[in-house]
């Protein structure tokens, strides 16, 4: 769900990776895997288990669609806490989609993506950033439109 890189002195030539899953239907968040590079474990997107600041990049793909807007706000706030100020927070998910094309992909969509997906689309995802103390630097769109990559910087400030 989260690849975040951690701070490096020397992050050009050499970084490492912690991955973070979610939890299982039971509630359960597993145990931490080691492995050559990086360390990949379970936890609740809404309280990482990291420091604050604790990264240069922090990264979503594909998960907040899937998230209620109480716990999707949640979960931009996390990321921007262990994002240190500077650090670049990357959201990469599903757009609002557009015209007759837009509304039959969203049709589809929407079989496969029943529960939060349409308030996703709907909601403002720039607003919820900024919210969170995240500047929106870039928005790209990729396959036809249909999914957005959102590139934000943390600024100094969180919010509470």
């Amino acid at each position: 769900m989260f690849s975040l890189a951690p701070k490096t002195q020397a992050s050009k030539r050499r970084c490492s990776l912690a991955g973070v899953g979610r939890r299982d239907r039971n509630g359960s968040t597993g145990g931490c895997v080691r492995r050559e590079g990086g360390t990949f474990q379970q936890a609740d997107a809404t309280e990482l288990p990291f420091r604050d600041a604790s990264f240069d990049v922090s990264c979503v793909s594909f998960v907040l669609h899937e998230m209620p807007a109480i716990i999707r706000g949640r979960t931009i706030a996390e990321m921007a806490r262990v994002t240190m100020t500077g650090g670049t927070v990357l959201v990469i998910d599903y757009a609002p989609l557009r015209g007759v094309f837009g509304n039959v992909i969203s049709q589809v969509v929407r079989l496969y993506e029943p529960h939060h997906y349409l308030d996703f689309i709907r909601s403002d995802l720039h607003m919820l950033l900024r919210r969170m103390g995240l500047d929106v630097r870039d928005e790209r769109f990729i396959l036809h439109g249909g999914v957005r990559v959102v590139i934000a910087a943390r600024s100094g400030a969180l919010s509470p």
